[in-house]
């Protein structure tokens, strides 16, 4: 009874494995796709974001800076790239007193 009973889950794990593996096959054919990106074919969703009115967030109108200040930094950080600091030494004291 029990060789019966074995046989019987053995089929049924057999059985159960044949399907997983019959699926996995199909998961891999779906992933290929007739197109670039996932997100070929949202060509109206692009249109009407570029024809947005006004892209920036609400309080991103108010700007605290002016534009000579923002062309010093640039400038300055041009000055560095072209000329960059050697490093110093580092530079040990050694006291005998402690």
């Amino acid at each position: 009874m029990s060789d019966q009973k074995n046989s019987a889950v053995a089929l049924r794990l057999g059985a159960v494995a044949g399907l997983a593996l019959m699926l996995s096959g199909c998961a891999d054919y779906m992933n290929h796709r007739d197109s670039v990106t996932l997100a070929a074919g949202d060509a109206m969703y692009a249109n009407r974001a570029v024809h947005v009115d006004n892209p920036f967030p609400p309080g991103s109108e108010h700007i605290t800076t002016d534009g000579k200040r923002a062309n010093t930094i640039i400038e300055g950080y041009e000055e560095k790239a072209e000329a960059p600091v050697p490093p110093q030494p580092l530079q040990v004291i050694l006291s005998r007193d402690q």
